[in-house]
């Protein structure tokens, strides 16, 4: 149990704060803590209340439960400190003799947190995987009290429909989409959209052809199901669908073509000044009958959001996302005088690497949670433009990613579940310790630390007293007679066997997957198991990726 909660802790990424709300996007706080009788602000007290607190980011929830229950006395409050999952980071930079700030949050969703290929589509209640809402902020520091406070806020999700790929020890796992309706659910989802962040705009990244098509078919009959069913809150007024197949726009390092998605929200009535810009006041003067010294006065509301998708909504999306930043960015410093109207973000080096740099750090912060590697093509995120070098390293964690996700994931999952109180029926379970029992046959277990060891005893003996160029040869070599003997052994395995290698979660079940208990007549307890597809999943060859 403990070793398992330090795991998971170790590997996160939390953020806290003593005095700021951070659940809540700038927009949020204004709306919620400012003229809100309840609330006292003034200098000495915090920007930030328990009652007050985005659910879907407040990450320790569940382990802060018991004190919760006691919020009501006032000394048990100082030990009740929210943190988000995500990514923060912020800095201070001087252009044109004006001070101004620039960071990123992003606040992981707890609702349906988990694993790549453990927490994909939707669940009943409207929650989608890897749910995340990025914003970035500008804060200009005036001479007075006062700061200029402008943020930017962008979602990301998995497609909203009961689906999932399935680890079978192939590369690409086999995607399958459940038979049961994903209407209800899905409507669910995108009426919390619109009632938090206004108009929504789906930009959907993934392949029009190969093996991505189903999922993408099936996205485009939702929404379309969706107008028809609920017309009166799902509508071309609250809902625009907005299709790019990026893999095809950007082949041959054609990258500068993802700006056509810019013009295409354009089109739509998008603008750079959809953005939440306020004025916020400190130390000020309080007004009679006021208890506070703070205030706000709020310029602009942001009334539109974009919510991007890619399979994963990690490596596609980053890149879409950083590039509405800059858009975004570069209208608010020219409103603000930092810099002139001819002017590029490019033209200043300091403010440039420093905005690639957040948006590619920000892009493997949330890539490492969900999948265990950093993102994929960060070398464009990072540096503007796509290289040689991070084509290699992208393959290098591909290859680290079907390790994990295949090998690895279960514990990682279990972690998850364990940390935000996702036990279900399990509790008991969980008491006992019995999701740490192994019960799968010793030679399936410990197959995949003999491959990993195999692999690095042979880079090593391999890469010593040889030039760089031949040990990567070598190991090509090496690798790909690996894959082709693991091409056999999965052809030979089937399906159904091919399951029993796989690292499968034990804390919470599985929605695709079922378990078969080995019980021996006459001894207590199950002495193994068996993983089989659910009958609601059904697995199809898939076509050319």
């Amino acid at each position: 149990y403990i070793k398992l909660m330090k795991y998971n802790l170790i590997n996160s990424k939390l953020y806290y704060s003593k005095n700021l709300d951070l659940t809540n996007s700038f927009q949020r706080i204004s709306g919620l803590y400012f003229n809100n009788e309840k609330i006292e602000l003034n200098s000495e007290k915090e920007l930030f209340s328990i009652e007050l607190l985005d659910k879907r980011f407040f990450w320790n929830e569940f382990l802060l439960k018991d004190f919760l229950n006691l919020k009501q006395h006032d000394k048990i409050q100082e030990f009740i400190l929210p943190a988000i999952s995500g990514y923060c980071e912020f800095i201070d930079l001087i252009i044109n003799k004006i001070k101004f700030s620039i960071g990123l949050i992003t606040r992981r969703s707890k609702f349906r947190a988990g694993t790549r290929y453990f927490t994909r589509g939707i669940d009943i209640n409207g929650n989608v995987g890897n749910f995340n809402e990025t914003e970035q902020v500008l804060i200009i520091h005036n001479e007075s009290d006062s700061y200029n406070i402008m943020s930017y806020l962008q979602t990301r999700g998995s497609i909203p429909a009961y689906w999932a790929e399935i680890n079978n020890l192939k590369y690409a796992p086999s995607l399958v989409i459940s038979e049961r309706d994903s209407i209800e659910p899905s409507f669910k989802h995108f009426d919390e959209q619109i009632s938090k962040y206004g108009k929504n705009y789906l930009i959907n990244l993934i392949n029009s052809g190969g093996r991505e098509k189903k999922i993408k078919d099936c996205y485009e009959k939702i929404i379309i199901d969706l107008k028809a069913k609920h017309p009166s809150k799902i509508n071309d007024n609250t809902l625009e669908y907005i299709y790019f197949d990026f893999h095809h726009e950007c082949r041959k390092m054609q990258w500068y073509n993802v700006d056509k998605l810019i013009a295409k929200l354009t089109g739509f009535g998008v603008t750079s000044e959809d953005y939440f810009d306020c004025k916020y006041y400190v130390n000020q003067l309080k007004s009679e009958g006021s208890s506070s010294d703070r205030k706000i006065e709020v310029n602009n509301l942001q009334k539109n959001n974009i919510r991007t998708n890619c399979m994963d909504c990690l490596d596609r999306t980053n890149v879409v996302q950083s590039t509405f930043g800059k858009w975004i960015l570069h209208e608010q410093l020219i409103k603000n005088k930092i810099m002139g109207e001819s002017e590029r973000l490019n033209d200043y080096p300091e403010l440039i690497l420093f905005f690639q740099k957040i948006w590619a750090d920000n892009a493997d912060a949330i890539s490492f949670g969900y999948s265990g590697t950093g993102a994929l093509k960060t070398d464009f995120t990072r540096t503007g433009e796509r290289t040689k070098r991070g084509v290699l390293n992208d393959g290098l964690n591909s290859v680290t990613r079907y390790i994990l996700n295949n090998y690895f994931d279960g514990y990682r999952q279990d972690g998850y579940d364990l940390i935000l109180g996702n036990f279900g029926d399990n509790l008991k379970a969980v008491k006992n310790l019995k999701f740490n029992k192994e019960l799968r046959p010793l030679a399936i277990q410990y197959i995949p630390y003999v491959i990993s060891n195999e692999l690095a005893s042979k880079a090593a003996t391999t890469s010593s007293g040889h030039h760089i160029i031949e040990t990567i040869k070598v190991l090509v070599v090496y690798a790909v007679s690996i894959g082709v003997v693991g091409k056999i052994l999965l052809f030979l395995l089937g399906e159904r066997n091919r399951l029993q290698f796989v690292s499968w979660p034990s804390i919470k079940p599985v929605e695709f997957l079922d378990t078969e208990y080995v019980v021996e007549e006459g001894e207590r307890g199950a002495k193994g198991i068996r993983y089989v597809l659910s009958s609601e999943f059904s697995v199809e060859e898939d076509k050319k990726r």
